[in-house]
């Protein structure tokens, strides 16, 4: 399928993406509470590893290019 995994979530060191070969060099935005784009990775085959020691606490949301299926909400604790 096309789905995205996002781990762990809550988070608080980093991220993991995981959105399947389908999705292999395509896109990921990721937005705070505002809808400001705040990182942009670009995926491989594997899940994709995102520092996010230094953000805030917070929501944020993940979205995939060209993906009409709205995006996931992640939670950054501490």
């Amino acid at each position: 399928t096309g789905s995205i995994k996002v781990y762990p979530n809550p988070a608080v060191n980093e991220l993991y993406i995981e959105a399947g070969s389908r999705a292999s060099g395509r896109e990921a935005q990721i937005y705070n509470s505002v809808g400001a784009v705040i990182h942009e990775v670009q995926l491989g085959k594997e899940a994709t590893r995102i520092d996010i020691q230094e953000w805030p606490a917070g929501v944020y949301f993940v979205r995939l290019e060209d993906n009409g299926n709205g995006a996931l909400r992640i939670l950054k604790a501490y």
